[in-house]
């Protein structure tokens, strides 16, 4: 399998612009979560899908449910100013918004893996200009949720 393939279902993401803490944080733990309709409304619904195929056993799912949870616990716990302004610089109708880059920034910052860097800026998915925060991520196999604790 190639790299491509394996990162496929997080391609669509790494194309937007601007994620809200959730869809970052849930995307640091190597899921994706897409909520449809208004959260203040009856017909909200919320579903949530692991990037890759060998996270798809229950325990896999729910522990990495926990794990991106905590990244938005540490994320509120954060202050947050990318490029020098207020975190409100992209407010969406009922959210804040944040670029992509600033919100992988923030993860290096915090050591959080993200093992599919790499791969996205190859791929020119993502850029990270001016630091060098390529050099701050951290390695990691993910074959199984025990090698994130390590």
């Amino acid at each position: 399998m190639t790299e491509g393939e394996r990162w496929h279902s997080l391609k669509e993401w790494l194309r937007r612009d601007l994620w809200t803490k959730t869809q970052a944080c849930y995307i640091f733990a190597l899921l994706i979560r897409t909520e449809k309709g208004d959260p203040f409304e009856e017909d909200h619904s919320v579903e949530i899908k692991t990037i890759l195929k060998e996270h798809r056993s229950d325990f896999e799912h729910e522990s990495r449910e926990v794990l991106a949870e905590h990244y938005v616990d540490l994320w509120d716990a954060s202050i947050h100013k990318p490029n020098g302004v207020d975190p409100g610089f992209a407010n969406g109708r009922f959210r804040e918004r944040y670029t992509k880059e600033y919100c992988v920034s923030w993860a290096l910052k915090k050591s959080i893996s993200l093992p599919w860097l790499d791969w996205a800026i190859e791929t020119k998915l993502i850029s990270l200009e001016g630091k060098d925060l390529q050099s701050l991520a951290p390695t990691a196999e993910i074959d199984s949720l025990a090698t994130i604790g390590t």
